[in-house]
């Protein structure tokens, strides 16, 4: 599988050395995922890493990665800037099934970098506004 080109739209800078980069496809095609996949990021010309999506699997024309600054290709990443365009080969990974944890009591427990990827899990589980009724 070759990676697709999705173009920086947006960068925020978490802490130091960890941003949540907003990438759209080139190609306008969305990426549908779950909670709990990851996708493999490339930086062309450097390599690519495998990172949880840290995004909302109900926008999927919007992908988000939360990336912590650790080694070459992850250095080259997080210097990203909107308008520069990076590669996504997936996602891979099963997702988690959360809905069957709505409207019950559920403990989730993570530190550091590894929040990143429950914020899918918690947008998924969610309730969403239903639709008005005619």
């Amino acid at each position: 599988m070759l990676p697709r080109s999705f173009r920086v739209v947006d960068r925020h800078l978490d802490t130091v050395d960890t941003v949540t980069l907003g990438l759209v496809a080139v190609d306008g095609e969305p990426l549908a995922f779950a909670a709990g996949q990851f996708t493999m990021l490339s930086a062309f010309g450097v390599g690519e890493v495998p990172i949880s999506i840290s995004g909302d699997p109900a926008d999927p024309g919007l992908l988000r990665h939360t990336v912590r600054d650790v080694g070459g290709v992850t250095h080259a990443i997080v210097r990203a800037e909107p308008g520069d365009v990076l590669g996504v080969r997936g996602p891979f990974g099963t997702g988690w099934e959360v809905a069957s944890g709505r409207g019950g009591d559920v403990v989730v427990i993570a530190g550091g970098i590894g929040l990143a990827p429950l914020r899918p899990a918690r947008a998924a589980a969610a309730p969403r506004p239903s639709a008005p009724t005619a």
